[in-house]
């Protein structure tokens, strides 16, 4: 699966934000936010529970946003981490699909047995006892 990727884009992103700790419009307690976040984010996907490292990744978005307002990030650096977020959110988004799409097969396929397994345990119906009666003399 792809789930390198989103750790690597993860860790790659959570190295961006420590580089950046003490730098001018970006403060300490900021940059230690948004690396929480981005481990939140890490850890679910690594978890492969996709739904909820997407709602991480939002909360993650608005920080960076209401930082970015508050003006204790630096516009490029909010833009920077907007676009790794942006590469983080579709990974998860592949990732996702293709987590209910063999989640959907798998199923698909047990039915399927199942199916095949209830057509060969169905009793056969019974045959007619004597079949059918010779003809009779005409009369």
């Amino acid at each position: 699966m792809r789930g390198i990727p989103v750790a690597a884009a993860a860790v790659a992103l959570a190295i961006g934000l420590s580089g950046c700790a003490g730098n001018a419009g970006y403060s300490t307690a900021t940059a230690r936010g948004l690396q929480r976040s981005v481990f939140d984010v890490a850890s679910s996907a690594a978890g492969s529970d996709y739904s909820a490292a997407l709602t991480r990744l939002s909360a993650l978005e608005r920080l960076n946003d209401a930082d970015a307002e508050k003006g204790t990030i630096e516009p490029a650096r909010h833009d920077a981490i907007a676009r790794s977020i942006a590469l983080v959110r579709a990974d998860l988004i592949q990732l996702q699909d293709a987590a209910t799409t063999a989640e959907l097969r798998a199923r698909l396929q047990q039915l399927q047995e199942q199916q095949e397994q209830q057509k060969t345990q169905a009793p056969t119906p019974p045959k007619k006892k004597g079949g059918p009666k010779p003809p009779g003399p005409k009369g």
